[in-house]
């Protein structure tokens, strides 16, 4: 079933601190410098379970789907992007057409394009919703939109049809001499590139006649293909051997061939699958069986990957200007800009997020988006509960940083005038915003938050209060600072108070953020639910402050036995305290907590 998705929780308001760093000076005019101070909300607005949000600023429209797995219509809607007001909506079995790079693939006139899994094509007005025309059904899937032509793949691997977009005409047709394989057709650098029958072919999308043809090596299979702007790769089995070929996207013609590591014979980890890594005006090949090392796209050449360097692609956006590589370093997540020739780094950057793209955790990885010469990011800084945005100038490696007030951020578009939309929220909570910086604020991470007022959360809790509560157990307090380059606290924000057998119960006790003015601290409570669960409300303290609970967080039952947790906010402050055990004294000591927040002589910068 054809399904095109972006996971997306994300959002709005708050922001910056500008960082300078290590960076390679390169010729030509300096980059303007990167916007700083706080973020101001243009508009925000629910979307609920719109998941799939994408930009067109031509029509000056923003889509959104809601895509149904049980077999009924997806949800569609399309907002005006400069008022993020409902321009109209409806129910669709399709979904949108895609530019690689995440916006949606749209004629000058402002029509768009839903595929169906009935291989049918909507053209619609994205400004009115009206139906500019319909393919019959059968045509085929609509894989991009090149120039003023739509192409898209035959059913069956039978080939590929290409329509104006502006019409629906049909331009050309293209029937493959064998079968071609869905995964291994790739549109893209004006040409169409298919494993067909074991022949790699290279369609022209002008016209639809074929460039060049290259059947397997005797005696070889093909088993995976890629494409790129002035070149195609294969992976090739040759018996127990498997060999990496690259070819000129102009001629066909070998550029280089070259054995690579593998066993045929085992299927899960020994099979040579590629990966393209745009870099600027070339590409790098991953090669699944080969570690620490990158094959240039120009001549199958090595490119050594150094200190456990991994590859860092991003989510959607431009081609950046080099290879992104990142690695964990003590604890630090380090992103460098590297260039694909060379080999030499442009800049390196200590970035504030939690861990790597591929570490484990609830709060690990991090999104990447280049756009119009800047990286944007999104993530968490480990213990802090809003999404942070961390803008990088790709040339000068200039870093700013902005905390957006909200959770799950990420950047769904990047507008001509540096305003941003961003997606927030989890499961049915999700909402859109537009975004700008404002060069105001020059607080914590660029909010009016003051880190000499930051609640120590190990002061909270004492071990009294433990040992009432879990009479005869003593635990041990442990604060996990905020020691992010760019990003720290002096005091730890997260406290976890550790019984001394694991048959005990940890306590959590936690201040993620604190706020310009109460009403939105009270505001976060609401919209967090990172579970999705609903939530019980609850009081805490002897104000009897709202609050919401979630019982069994795990979810399973599991290993970790119960774990609940109570939310709330006292004056600007967002806490939580959660346990797992034994959770029958949560609420009193959710009490104990709130209450010494509500003290100045604890936690001044609460009330303050």
């Amino acid at each position: 079933m054809l399904r095109r998705l972006l996971a997306a929780v994300l959002l709005p308001a708050l922001t910056v601190a500008l960082v300078r760093g290590d960076a390679v000076a390169t010729a030509g005019p300096a980059p303007a410098p990167l916007p700083t101070g706080g973020l101001a909300t243009d508009w925000e607005v629910p979307i609920g379970e719109f998941d799939d949000v994408a930009l067109d600023e031509g029509s000056g429209s923003v889509t959104m789907l809601n895509s149904d797995f049980d077999g009924g219509l997806n949800e569609m809607q399309v907002l005006a992007t400069y008022r993020g007001t409902r321009r109209w909506g409806g129910k669709t079995d399709g979904v949108w057409v895609r530019h690689p790079d995440g916006r949606v693939a749209s004629t000058g006139t402002g029509i768009a394009f839903l595929t169906t899994d009935d291989f049918r094509i909507f053209a619609v007005r994205l400004s009115t919703g009206r139906l500019a025309w319909k393919s019959e059904l059968g045509l085929g899937t609509a894989t991009g939109l090149d120039g003023d032509l739509l192409v898209l793949n035959v059913p069956g691997g039978d080939g590929a049809v290409a329509v104006e977009a502006e019409t629906g005409v049909k331009r050309w047709e293209w029937t493959p001499d064998g079968e071609c394989v869905d995964a291994r057709t790739l549109f893209g650098d004006g040409a169409l590139t298919a494993d067909c029958g074991g022949v790699i072919v290279r369609v022209s999308l002008a016209d639809g006649t074929v460039r060049w043809t290259r059947p397997a090596a005797a005696g070889c299979e093909v088993h995976d293909l890629i494409a790129g702007a002035g070149f195609a790769a294969l992976t090739e089995i040759c018996g127990k051997a498997q060999r990496l070929v690259v070819l000129d996207g102009v001629t066909g013609a070998v550029r280089a061939s070259r054995d690579v590591q593998g066993d045929p014979d085992e299927p899960e980890n020994g099979l040579a699958y590629l990966r393209k890594y745009p870099a600027g005006k070339t590409a790098l090949i991953g090669v699944s069986t080969e570690h620490g090392v990158l094959f240039r796209a120009t001549d199958a050449s090595l490119f050594p990957l150094s200190g456990g360097q991994i590859p860092a692609e991003p989510d959607s956006g431009t081609t950046p200007d080099g290879i992104l590589l990142e690695r964990e370093n003590g604890g630090q997540v380090e992103l460098s800009l590297v260039d694909p020739v060379t080999g030499g780094a442009r800049w390196k950057r200590e970035l504030p997020f939690a861990g790597t793209r591929l570490s484990y955790g609830v709060d690990a990885g991090y999104q990447i988006r280049p756009d119009g010469g800047v990286l944007y990011l999104t993530g968490l800084v480990p213990t802090l509960w809003p999404g942070v945005v961390v803008l990088i100038d790709q040339r000068s490696g200039e870093m700013t940083m902005a905390a957006t007030g909200r959770a799950g951020v990420k950047v769904a578009g990047v507008l001509a005038d540096g305003s941003m939309l961003l997606q927030s929220g989890a499961y049915e909570k999700g909402r859109l915003a537009r975004i700008r910086f404002t060069g105001g604020e020059t607080g914590f991470l660029g909010t009016p938050a003051d880190p000499g007022r930051w609640p120590d959360a190990c002061a909270l809790l004492s071990a009294d209060d433990y040992q009432d509560a879990y009479p005869g157990v003593v635990a041990v307090a442990k604060g996990e600072p905020v020691g992010r380059r760019d990003a720290a606290l002096p005091v730890p924000a997260r406290c976890r108070f550790l019984p001394p057998s694991i048959s005990g119960t940890e306590v959590t006790v936690a201040v993620g953020w604190m706020f310009p003015d109460a009403a939105e601290a009270e505001k976060a409570v609401e919209l967090q639910d990172p579970y999705g669960r609903d939530p019980a409300r609850a009081t805490v303290g002897a104000a009897g402050r709202p609050a919401l609970r979630w019982d069994d967080i795990s979810g399973d039952g599991s290993e970790n036995g119960d774990h609940h947790r109570l939310s709330f906010a006292v004056g600007r402050c967002l806490a939580s305290v959660s346990a797992i055990g034994d959770t029958t004294p949560l609420q009193r000591l959710a009490d104990t907590v709130a209450d010494r927040l509500a003290d100045p002589d604890v936690a001044a910068g609460c009330s303050a």
